[in-house]
C-alpha cells in the first residue's frame, strides 16, 4: 500500500489562476468549489491545436502521431451509443508501457480486489493526462497541455475483453507553449476529503455547453462525469441505492437514465480544460474509478453530486 500524501498541491494551477470562491466546505480544505474570475484577458485569444476524434466500437478510431507542444484539445465523439473513454496517457521514468497497460487491464476487470491493485499500481507506473467519456449526443472536448515526450491515447471500453487493445503512439515535439489556455467559467476540483473519503469540489449549476477547468488533488486517480436521473433522484438516495447495492440487499428504482459521459480518468497532480455537450437536465456529477483500497468505484463511495445542466 502506498503512503498517503494527502498534502499534495497543484501548484502550477494554483499560480496560473486568480480564484473568485464562493463558501462551501470545500473551501476550508483549499479547494475551489465553482464559479471563477478570469484576470488575463489573453486566456482563450490564440488558436490552440485540435484533434478530432470518432468512437467507434465497430472500427478502431484514427489518432495523429505527431504534435506540438502546448495545450492541444481533443475534440471526441461517438459513431454509436456504446461505452467509450478515450485517454492520453505516458510511462513513468523507469517503468513500461506493457506495465500501464497491465494496470488499466485490472483496473477496468471489475474484480474488487483487481481493480484496487491496478488503481495503486497505475499511479506509480503511469500518468494519465485526461480525455473523453463520449456521448452519441455530441463530441466534447478535453484540452490538455502536452509537454515533449511520447504519449499514448487508448479506449478503456477495449480493455478486459478477449482482444488487444490498440495503443496509438503520439510524438510532442518543440517547446512547451503554455500561452493560450482556453477560457472556462467552472472549476471541479477532484480529492480525498478530511476523512480520506474521494469527494468533488463544484458548483451546482454548469451551463450544458460549458467549459470548466478540472484539477486532482492527493493520490488516487479520478474522473469528472455526468450521469443523468430519474426526476426526483437526490444525492442521499443515490448514496441508500448503492450501499443497498454493494451489501447484496434489495434496492429501489435505479437512479439513472443513462451512462456517464464527460472527462475521463485523470491522476493526481494534473489539470485540463473541459469542454461540456450535453443535454440540459439533473445530473450527478461522478466518479467510477476504483479506490486504490477497496477497488470500489468512488462513485458507491459517495463521490457524487447532483447538479443541474442548464
Amino acid at each position: 500500500m502506498f503512503s498517503r500524501k494527502r498534502t499534495f498541491h497543484i501548484v502550477a494551477a494554483g499560480a496560473a489562476i486568480s480564484m473568485l470562491a464562493i463558501g462551501s466546505p470545500a473551501t476550508a480544505a483549499g479547494l475551489h468549489p465553482g464559479k471563477v474570475s478570469l484576470p488575463i484577458a489573453a486566456w482563450g485569444h490564440k488558436s490552440i491545436q485540435t484533434v478530432d476524434i470518432t468512437m467507434s466500437t465497430a472500427q478502431e478510431f484514427t489518432a495523429p502521431t505527431k504534435l506540438r507542444a502546448g495545450w492541444v484539445t481533443f475534440r471526441v465523439g461517438a459513431a454509436d451509443s456504446d461505452y467509450h473513454g478515450f485517454d492520453v496517457m505516458r510511462v513513468n521514468p523507469g517503468h513500461t508501457l506493457d506495465e500501464v497497460l497491465n494496470d488499466l487491464q485490472l483496473g477496468l476487470s471489475g474484480d474488487l480486489a483487481s481493480t484496487a491493485l491496478g488503481a495503486r499500481q497505475l499511479v506509480r507506473d503511469g500518468t494519465l493526462l485526461g480525455g473523453v467519456v463520449t456521448s452519441a449526443y455530441a463530441p466534447m472536448e478535453a484540452t490538455l497541455p502536452l509537454t515533449p515526450g511520447t504519449y499514448y491515447m487508448v479506449d478503456f471500453a477495449e480493455f478486459d475483453t478477449a482482444n488487444p487493445v490498440n495503443v496509438h503512439t503520439l510524438q510532442v515535439v518543440g517547446h512547451m507553449d503554455w500561452s493560450g489556455m482556453p477560457a472556462f467559467d467552472s472549476v471541479v476540483g477532484m480529492y480525498m476529503n478530511s476523512e480520506d473519503m474521494p469527494a468533488f469540489a463544484a458548483p451546482d449549476n454548469f451551463s450544458a455547453q460549458g467549459t470548466f477547468f478540472v484539477y486532482g488533488q492527493g493520490d488516487e486517480l479520478h474522473e469528472a462525469t455526468f450521469r443523468p436521473t430519474q426526476p426526483g433522484v437526490t444525492d442521499a438516495y443515490i448514496t441508500e441505492f448503492y450501499s443497498a447495492l454493494d451489501a447484496g440487499l434489495p434496492t429501489g428504482p435505479s437512479p439513472w437514465t443513462d451512462a456517464q459521459h464527460g472527462f475521463n480518468a485523470m491522476s493526481p497532480g494534473q489539470f485540463a480544460v473541459f469542454h461540456l455537450d450535453l443535454p440540459p437536465g439533473r445530473y450527478a456529477l461522478a466518479c467510477y474509478v476504483p479506490s486504490d483500497e477497496t477497488g470500489r468505484a468512488h462513485a458507491h463511495m459517495g463521490m457524487h453530486q447532483m447538479v443541474t445542466l442548464n
